[in-house]
Parts: structure tokens; sequence; C-alpha cells
């Protein structure tokens, strides 16, 4: 009885032993996760704040409808000197009979009502405010996980909402806007 004792707290001893340089190394790798994360949103919310950026959507996704990928990389939500333009396609129904023969979601101005939000358990950024196109108000959310991927939703009372899903990036010194 001793002996199966013994030989009990002996594989307990070694597997606790076993543990311990995992347990460190697991610690470890998520307090750099978390930095990681933490220096990854100080980031974004930097690069919105200087109002120079650029959001490449990469697919689209009309509420109701499935997800569309985009080919083309020229359609992009950008910011420069603090003035937003946005040129993206659009795919849903419009409830409005203004409509021109382009449907597309473009608008060029200075936004209103521009709030930045930080959701450090999430680990990502979010960005809202209204602007409005040529006949039409939109409101933009844009949320920004700290690895630069996000989504940008649109609402307009003229049509259905869509969500665009692409990366963030900084805006180059010869980017024509």
């Amino acid at each position: 009885m001793k002996a199966a004792i013994f030989i009990s707290a002996s594989l307990i001893l070694l597997a606790s032993s076993c543990a311990g340089p995992d347990s460190i190394s697991r610690a470890a790798k998520k307090e750099l996760k978390a930095e990681q994360m933490k220096q990854g949103m100080a980031d974004v919310k930097n690069l919105i704040e200087s109002g120079n950026y650029i959001f490449s959507a990469q697919s689209v996704q009309p509420i109701g409808g499935q997800a569309i990928k985009l080919s083309a990389s020229s359609y992009v939500l950008d910011s420069k000197n603090h003035v937003v333009r946005a040129d993206l396609p659009y795919f849903g129904e419009g409830y409005a009979s203004h409509y021109s023969n382009n449907s597309d979601v473009r608008f060029r101005g200075d936004p209103v009502d521009f709030r930045i939000t930080e959701y450090e358990k999430r680990g990502n950024v979010s960005v809202h405010y209204t602007i409005s196109g040529e006949q039409e108000r939109f409101d933009v959310t844009m949320t920004i996980a700290s690895t630069g991927f996000g989504t940008v939703t649109i609402i307009s009372q003229s049509r259905q909402t869509i969500s665009y899903y692409g990366y963030l990036r900084e805006m180059p010194e010869d980017y024509k806007f």
C-alpha cells in the first residue's frame, strides 16, 4: 500500500513539474498576445485619428444576401485630412426613386458626429459618423480589429443596409485622392 501511494505521489509530482514550464509559456504567450492586441488597437486608433487612411473592400454583403467577393481593388473608403470619400459597389434594394443609373455608394465630404470608441475586450476600434452624398445621407460605422481587418456598415434611409469587409491601411504619400 505504501508503495502504491509513493508511486502515485511520484507520478503527480512528475506531472506537475512537467506542466510548470508549459503553463509559464502559455501565460507568456497570452501576455504577449494581449500586448500585441493593445498595440494594434493603438495603431488603428492613431491611424483613424490622423485622418489619412484607406479602407480597401474585399467583399460585400447586403442585408439578407450572400457575401460577394470583389475582384477590383479600387473599391475604397478613404480619408485625407479628415475629408472622407467612398466609392463602393451597392447590391440590394432601394427604397427611393431618386437613383440614377449609378447606384454605387458614393460620397465625399466632412463627417458629422464623428465618434471613436475602443473595445479592449473585443480587441477592436469602432468609428461612427454621418455623411451626405449627392442625394442621400449615410450613417457609417467602421469596426476595425487590431490586425487591421474590419467591417464598414452603411445605413441609408433610401437603401438596404450593406456591409463591406476589408483592410484598413495607411495612406501612401503619393496617393491620389
